[in-house]
Parts: C-alpha cells; sequence; structure tokens
C-alpha cells in the first residue's frame, strides 16, 4: 500500500473530525461576520447615478417616508455631494464610506436640492443585515454538521463524499465576507487568499450538487461513465485556475474591479440556480422510480423540503423585488431565506430515520466518538496551556510569554503518548474492527 494512503486510512477519523472542526469555524464565523461586523450601513433610500453636463451625481430616490433620511430633510430628486466631507464620485465609493459609520450614529450629508441650494444635514445610521447571505450561511452551517456525521459512518463511500464536500462549499463561498473585512482592515494579503478560495467554492459547489443528485438515492446510467465523472471536476478546475489568471491581470488593483466581480457574482448565482434546479428535477426523477411507500417516504420528506427551498430563493429573487421598492427600505420581505437551512434537516431527518446512507448503523457510535475525540483534544491543549501559564507566572520574568511557549512544548511532547492511549481506547471501543486493521497495518509496517 502506498505509505501516504496507508497514513491517511490510519488516521482517517482523526483528519474528518479536524476538517470538519474548522469548517464548522469557518460556517459560525461566517455568521458572526454577516451578522455583527460588516453589515451594509443603510439610510432607508436609493442612490442613483445620473449624468450631468460636466459630471455625474448621485440622485436620491425611493426615499422612505417616514425613515432616517426623510427625517433629515432629504426627498425624491435630491443629489448627494459628500459624506463626512468627502466629496461623492460614485455610488460605491459613497457606501464605502458610510459602511465605516457605526450603527446608531450619525453621518453628515451635504445634499444639493432640486432648487440648487445646497445645506448638510445629519442622518441616522442602520445596519442592513444581508439575509440572503445569512440563510446561505445557516444552510452551510448545519449541512456540514450532518455531512460530518454522514462521512463519519462511511468514510469510503461516495455519495458520502459528495455530501461532505457541498457543504464545504456552501461555506467556503461565502469567505468573500472576509475578504471585504481584510480590505476594511487593510490586510490586503487575507482578501487575495479567500477571493481564491470563495472562487473554488463558488465555482464547484454547482457541479458537486449536479454530481450528487445523479447518485443518490439511485445512481444514473450516465452518471457511471467516467467521461462524466471526470468533466465534473475537471471542468471546474480549469475554470478556477482561469479565473485567478484573469484577476490577477485584469481585476485585481484595477479600476473599475466592482464591474467584475458584480458580473462573476452574476454568473455565480445563475449557475448555483441553475444547478439546483437540475437536481431538483433529477430527485424528482429518481422519486418516481421507487415503487413501495417504504422507498418513497424519506425521499418524500427530502424533495418536500428541497421544494420548500426552491420557492424560497424564486420569492427572493423576483417576487420580494417586484413587491418591495427596495431591499434598504424593507429588509423584512427577505427573512425567508433564513429557512433554508430546513434542507439540511431534512436530509438529516431522512438519513438517520430511514437508515440512508449507510449511517443508522453508527450514528450513535459516530456522535458520541466525534464528542469524546474533540473533548480530549480540548482538555489536553487546556491542560497544557495552563501548566505553561502558571509556571512562567510563578518564575515571574519578563520573558513570560516566550517561557510559557517553551514549557507548552515540552508538556506537549511529553503527555502526548498519555492523549494517544486515550484515543486508542476511545478507537478500540466504538470502532473495534478499524482499531484492529489499523493494529495489523502498524505491526505489519514495523515488520517491513
Amino acid at each position: 500500500m502506498d505509505p501516504v494512503k496507508k497514513y491517511l486510512v490510519r488516521y482517517r477519523s482523526k483528519i474528518i473530525i479536524v476538517m470538519s472542526l474548522v469548517l464548522i469555524l469557518l460556517a459560525i464565523g461566517n455568521i458572526i461576520v454577516i451578522t455583527t461586523v460588516i453589515p451594509v450601513s443603510n439610510d432607508e433610500c436609493l442612490w442613483i447615478p445620473q449624468k450631468q453636463t460636466d459630471s455625474s451625481a448621485i440622485e436620491f430616490q425611493t426615499v422612505k417616508v417616514g425613515g432616517v433620511t426623510w427625517d433629515a430633510g432629504i426627498r425624491d430628486g435630491d443629489y448627494l455631494i459628500a459624506i463626512n466631507g468627502t466629496r461623492i464620485k460614485s455610488d460605491i465609493q459613497a457606501q464605502e464610506i458610510l459602511n465605516k459609520v457605526k450603527g446608531g450614529d450619525y453621518a453628515e450629508y451635504t445634499v444639493k436640492k432640486q432648487n440648487g441650494e445646497l445645506f448638510e444635514t445629519k442622518v441616522y445610521v442602520k445596519k442592513l443585515i444581508n439575509f440572503t447571505y445569512l440563510g446561505i450561511g445557516l444552510l452551510g452551517f448545519f449541512w456540514q454538521i450532518i455531512a460530518f456525521i454522514v462521512l463519519m459512518a462511511k468514510p469510503d463511500g461516495r455519495i458520502q463524499k459528495v455530501f461532505y464536500s457541498i457543504g464545504a462549499t456552501l461555506i467556503l463561498m461565502l469567505l468573500f465576507n472576509f475578504q471585504a473585512l481584510s480590505f476594511m482592515r487593510n490586510f490586503p494579503p487575507l482578501a487575495f487568499l479567500t477571493d481564491i478560495i470563495n472562487t473554488g467554492g463558488l465555482v464547484y459547489a454547482p457541479f458537486l450538487i449536479l454530481h450528487f443528485f445523479w447518485i443518490f438515492p439511485r445512481e444514473y446510467k450516465f452518471a457511471k461513465k467516467k467521461t462524466v465523472n471526470y468533466l465534473l471536476y475537471l471542468v471546474p478546475a480549469v475554470i478556477i485556475i482561469g479565473l485567478i489568471i484573469y484577476r490577477f491581470l485584469f481585476v485585481y488593483d484595477q479600476p473599475g474591479r466592482e464591474l467584475h466581480y458584480m458580473i462573476y457574482l452574476r454568473i455565480a448565482n445563475i449557475s448555483l440556480g441553475a444547478a439546483l434546479l437540475t437536481g431538483f428535477i433529477s430527485l424528482l426523477v429518481n422519486y418516481s422510480r421507487l415503487k413501495t411507500p417504504d422507498e418513497r417516504k424519506p425521499l418524500s420528506i427530502i424533495l418536500i423540503s428541497y421544494f420548500l427551498a426552491i420557492l424560497v430563493i424564486v420569492y427572493t429573487l423576483f417576487v420580494a423585488p417586484a413587491i418591495t421598492d427596495t431591499v434598504y427600505n424593507s429588509p423584512e420581505f427577505y427573512m425567508p431565506m433564513l429557512i433554508l437551512f430546513i434542507l439540511p434537516v431534512a436530509f438529516g431527518y431522512s438519513i438517520f430515520r430511514y437508515q440512508l446512507m449507510d449511517v443508522s448503523i453508527v450514528i450513535k457510535n459516530t456522535i458520541v466518538y466525534g464528542a469524546a475525540t474533540i473533548s480530549i483534544a480540548a482538555v489536553y491543549f487546556l491542560v497544557i496551556y495552563l501548566m505553561g501559564q502558571v509556571i512562567s507566572t510563578a518564575i515571574g520574568t519578563e520573558y513570560k510569554g516566550v517561557i510559557a511557549g517553551i514549557i507548552f512544548i515540552i508538556f506537549a511532547l511529553v503527555f502526548q503518548s498519555t492523549k494517544d492511549k486515550f484515543q486508542d481506547f476511545l478507537t478500540a471501543k466504538f470502532y473495534p474492527e478499524q482499531f484492529a486493521y489499523q493494529k495489523i497495518l502498524v505491526t505489519f509496517s514495523n515488520d517491513i
């Protein structure tokens, strides 16, 4: 057996746990960033760029009656000249300036009335949570939790791997929120890294969705062809490489980069929507092929939740904009996106209740084993950290941080074997066959 493959087999469960923990933490980070760190500033109106004779201007439109801009004395047809003393050249620049104002504070607007009169006024700034992103964030969070248990149940399963990968891409595709945060904190390297990772998630997500629903619950004949499988993974890889090269040449540090991102996101959203619709149709066809009620029951739950999720997306894209003047004036109409999480919950219920994806046999062991493993790791590092802090504090020197780090490393090496024994005990308890297999591999390797 290849040494790398043997290593992966031996530590597969640990790798899955660590990888899942990182993804779940990223999912939680996405939700925190969306809700508390980078909400868009909202003054309850629209800014519409208007070309004038020798320049461009930002016109106020759809000013909400009784809203913060209305209360500041601004009306439809007035023009935005400056915010907090900075003259406005574009609506994007204006939004960037306003976003820096904390919610609950006031921004000073310089406004030109329709009669040409200039006046200054203070506008109370609200923060607008993007419920679309938050809905996707919740979707990715719950999906990843279910996917972790599914993959732990059968790490070699093809369906399980694809299901898990979908959850990962749903989380990674929202990392552009960290990209925006990186620019806000003036740290471009992290912005570039998150942009590349986010691109990978956005590009791969539609292909993984197609792959999953072409093999779940029964594989289509055309999906068994190697050519189809190669295309599902090679095509997005080529697209990602092309996008990265294009961005370094024509987007990064170039004027008008916002337009490039708008076009890119629109194409990505269309691709994702097409994949979701195709996946639903594929699942519906598979459902129609099942003959007995017992076979159809678990899929019916998934189908209903899937259909509801599609209805929510259609409503958000087409109905909500039609019945509201703007999202800034009526953000509550976009809140239905939050119920997207019912799709992974429905998957989880059907998987655990009706024994889909070979999960029911080991579901209890998986949950207990995963929780116990994470607890051991947490206690292990916490104890070592506290010991390092206590000893370094007792020494009382100006190099306390360095000493704490050295002590941390020493004790980590000393107690590593103890932690490994506890880990082996858990593996032997919950996965005796896997534990015996690992022991045989280690013995065989040592003998060689």
